[in-house]
């Protein structure tokens, strides 16, 4: 029981990062081109 809860936090914290680590990574890729377009 303790064992499948520690698994289930893993996999949630796992999933957390994931998605805010994807996140980041598209508003870093938009912020770039953002700058590229304006900074004419």
């Amino acid at each position: 029981m303790n064992l499948l809860e520690h698994k289930w936090m893993a996999g949630l914290l796992a999933g957390v990062l994931l998605i805010s680590f994807g996140l980041g990574a598209v508003v870093y890729h938009y912020g770039s081109q953002y700058e590229k377009t304006t900074s004419i």
